[in-house]
Formats: C-alpha cells, sequence, structure tokens
C-alpha cells in the first residue's frame, strides 16, 4: 500500500511518524502544505487529484482551509463511488488517515 503524506511547508515528520508510515506502508510520499492556501492553489490540486489510484491520504497537517477542501472532496468523491457501487462492486480506494499526539502516552498515533 502507498500513501501521500500532506505536513505543513517547513516541517518535518518526526522520527517516531516516520517509523509509524515505514511500518504501515510499503511506500509515501509528502506533500509540503503551505501556511497560506489561495483559491487557485485548491483548483490546482483539484485537478490533480486521482481517485482510481489505491493510496491512503496521511495528514500531518494544521492549514484549516486546505483540509476543509481536502475533506470536501474526498466526502464527495466517497458518495460519487457509494452510489456507483449500486451498478457496480466496487471497493473504496480511499483511506484517510491523520497523525495525532497522544499526550497520555507521548507519542504520535495515527487514526482513521
Amino acid at each position: 500500500m502507498k500513501a501521500k503524506v500532506f505536513i505543513d511547508e517547513g516541517a518535518m515528520l518526526s522520527p517516531d511518524q516516520k517509523m509509524i508510515l515505514d511500518n504501515k506502508y510499503d511506500s509515501y510520499i509528502t506533500f509540503a502544505v503551505p501556511s497560506l492556501v489561495n483559491f487557485e492553489d485548491l483548483v490546482t490540486l483539484d485537478q490533480n487529484l486521482d481517485f482510481t489510484e489505491t493510496v491512503d491520504y496521511v495528514f500531518a497537517c494544521s492549514n484549516v482551509k486546505f483540509l476543509n477542501f481536502f475533506m470536501l472532496r474526498l466526502t464527495k468523491e466517497a458518495g460519487r463511488q457509494i452510489a456507483n457501487s449500486r451498478f457496480v462492486n466496487v471497493k473504496s480506494t480511499i483511506g484517510v488517515f491523520a497523525f495525532v499526539y497522544d499526550d497520555a502516552n507521548d507519542r504520535w498515533i495515527l487514526v482513521n
């Protein structure tokens, strides 16, 4: 399984986050999310999304506008796949995860 990982521009994944990704995925690629995202960036992102590939989306970024856009886009695509599954037996190719810091155990966890 492959993953696309979104991180804040100028930030890096922690060693714990990298270890989690290495254990869960065969490969992953990171994308930097700028602190300011304008409408043109979102249009470009939307045009480059390919929901036919089997890949998980992992979020380790804090840009709310980007996250809202992406979650709305994923929801619309999931709805489309569900609607199409009435006629074709479709297994969803979309996996969505986010890194959350577990204060009680002092470690990063990946949640679905």
